[in-house]
């Protein structure tokens, strides 16, 4: 349990910060659970003393089995009885406030809690979430090991999706499936999200579905993929043309490689985060296709696939720059509706030192 004091201290430490006191803190969040237990589960409950002293982590018959064997920093205790236990569990240790995290407990579930615990107040500012979120913004060196290889798993399963099954005919769906197995093949969990592949005028929405629609010559393709590794997800697009690439295509791809070189470039610790994004804004503005340029520069990377920060002009949430150990992407773009899409996206890690590069796919645009 060595981590677990600094749980529940730095917490605490936010009291000032975020104006909330709690005896504890109630996580029901698969990905917070994951992020400090190490344990992989659907539905479970961890109660942690603000204070660190004690920590438990309650899951059914499920997950008892593996939670006895591979969770950490804190005491597995199979639940049976919800309701019971967690008020033995407060009677126990003199609760009287509880932290939640604002962020995923439901309307419903927060009725259901002040209902089933009725001597107990459920604090429910933002708080805890707040703390948890700025504690996962920096990365240590094993979730940046864990990032680094996700990535190499996408540049592999991408190399092998390129080499063995673009030809015409086959279907973005077909070849959506096809990176999903080629990650599961290489070691992945899963995708970090839906893979998204769209052919000729279906890249021109930023975050469109693949759909049934095949290929043929003339047609670009945007891939945007990650694999997740261990909790830890990666992130990276990339174009290809199918056939002979138009001036305009090849003129546009230029300019938003150049417009994510100049952002790259300005992405160093303690950048502030809208210079960042205006970086690549501008120059792309620049060009004249300011308006075909609707999404952020680039976002958090880590267990969840969009953490903080957020690389655009909006105010920032917790910090205005680049920190240490930071990941985040860097993902400038140009939509032109009715014609294709372009949109180059690298992972980099930040640190005090460099910037390190996560990506090393290549973005030559790729000619088959």
């Amino acid at each position: 349990m060595s981590d677990t004091p600094y749980i529940g201290n730095y917490v605490h430490s936010l009291y000032d910060k975020y104006n909330g006191y709690v005896d504890c803190i109630i996580l029901t969040s698969d990905v917070n659970i994951r992020y400090f237990t190490d344990i992989n589960v659907s539905e479970a409950i961890f109660v942690a003393a603000r204070t660190g002293a004690w920590c438990y982590l309650f899951v059914d018959s499920r997950y008892y089995e593996d939670a006895c064997r591979e969770a950490t920093n804190c005491e597995v205790v199979l639940l049976k009885n919800r309701k019971k236990q967690l008020s033995e569990c407060f009677e126990k240790h003199g609760i009287t406030k509880i932290g939640i995290e604002t962020n995923y407990v439901t309307v419903s579930e927060l009725r259901k809690l002040k209902m089933d615990f009725p001597n107990v107040e459920i604090i429910d500012n933002d708080f805890v979430s707040s703390a948890i979120e700025e504690l996962r913004i920096k990365k240590t060196d094993s979730e940046l090991s864990k990032i680094r290889k996700a990535q190499l798993i996408s540049e592999q399963a991408l190399d092998c999706l390129i080499k063995n099954d673009i030809q015409e005919g086959v279907s973005e769906r077909y070849l959506a499936a096809k990176y999903c197995e080629y990650i599961a093949r290489f070691g992945a969990e899963k995708p970090s999200f839906d893979t998204i592949v769209l052919f000729g005028s279906n890249s021109s929405k930023p975050h469109g579905v693949p759909s049934n629609k095949t290929l043929k010559r003339g047609n670009n393709i945007l891939i945007d993929c990650g694999a997740k590794y261990y909790g830890y997800c990666s992130d990276m697009t990339r174009n290809i043309f199918f056939g002979t690439p138009t001036e305009k295509y090849v003129n546009v791809y230029n300019i938003v490689l150049e417009a994510q070189k100049k952002a790259l470039e300005k992405a160093t610790f303690k950048a502030r985060l809208g210079d960042v994004d205006a970086a690549a804004r501008d120059y792309i503005k620049e060009q004249g296709y300011g308006d075909k340029f609707g999404h952020a520069t680039g976002h958090g990377v880590g267990m969840d696939i969009h953490e903080y920060p957020s690389i655009s002009p909006k105010e920032p949430f917790v910090y205005p720059t680049l920190h240490d150990r930071m990941v985040v992407t860097i993902e400038p773009g140009i939509y032109l509706p009715g014609e294709f899409g372009v949109r180059i996206e690298d992972l980099i890690a930040i640190r005090e030192d460099k910037v390190y590069n996560l990506t090393n796919f290549s973005k030559e645009l790729i000619v088959l």
